[in-house]
């Protein structure tokens, strides 16, 4: 092979003399599609994207310039029609058409309409989009779950996400929001001059709380379970503050 990628659901990207396909994992060609220039992907959820300027699926041919999906058979799924796209993920597929950003499902329907100055895809049941330059997280039917009240933020993983306020960041859970989509209370794990905010709920448990420490041994709340935890934690940072301060000289 010329080049080759990782396996994904069973397959893996592979390219040779110019043109990319699929093998599996004994290394037999799976798909052979033919892209006279082009860009494709993983597999995802049984899609993969493409966009070429030649599209070439068994007997069907479509010239084009925009991304589309095939199957893991190489048929074109979903028409190559968007001027951006991404992987499938919880069911869903962010695409950009005429400059704003939405999401379709895997039969190529708007799920979302195009409304967003930008999207990410779709991670633990929230997508991150942006709005008049604020970015904030929508469920899968494109209600507002967290409003974009953020100058920067990230995808959630393991239930927080990293989102930044002027120039502080901070981690946010919002597994009560998911619970309780119209509340806005989150918790707000940062440094401990910042007050946090009353969860109306306890996210998923984690073995023990997570720290890490600062230049002068101070103490950052990374991760708390509760709000109970998260205060805990200021606590505790604000007594190793203290003792430093009061401790003697050596």
């Amino acid at each position: 092979f010329d080049s080759a990628g990782t396996f994904s659901e069973g397959l893996a990207l592979v390219e040779v003399g110019g043109n990319p396909g699929y093998i599996d994992i004994r290394g037999n060609m799976a798909i052979r599609p033919k892209f006279n220039s082009g860009t494709y992907s993983d597999f995802s959820e049984g899609m993969a994207l493409v966009k070429g300027s030649l599209i070439q699926m068994g007997s069907s041919a479509t010239v084009s310039g925009l991304y589309g999906y095939i199957d893991r058979n190489g048929s074109i799924m979903i028409d190559p029609q968007f001027s951006y796209a991404g992987n499938f993920s919880d069911q869903r597929a962010v695409v950009s058409k005429a400059g704003k950003f939405g999401f379709i499902n895997r039969s190529g329907n708007v799920n979302i309409k195009s409304q967003f100055d930008s999207a990410n895809s779709f991670s633990e049941r929230l997508a991150k989009v942006e709005l008049h330059g604020k970015f904030g997280y929508i469920d899968q039917e494109g209600k507002w779950v967290i409003k974009p009240v953020y100058d920067a933020a990230g995808d959630f993983k393991q239930g927080l996400a990293r989102v930044r306020k002027g120039k502080r960041w901070y981690f946010i859970n919002c597994e009560q929001c998911l619970a309780s989509p119209h509340s806005q209370k989150i918790s707000w794990v940062g440094p401990p001059e910042v007050k946090p905010v009353p969860a109306t709920r306890p996210v998923a448990p984690i073995t023990e709380p997570v720290y890490q420490k600062k230049p002068g041994d101070m103490r950052y709340c990374l991760a708390a379970r509760t709000n109970a935890e998260i205060v805990a934690c200021v606590a505790k940072a604000e007594r190793e503050k203290k003792n430093k301060a009061t401790r003697p000289a050596r």
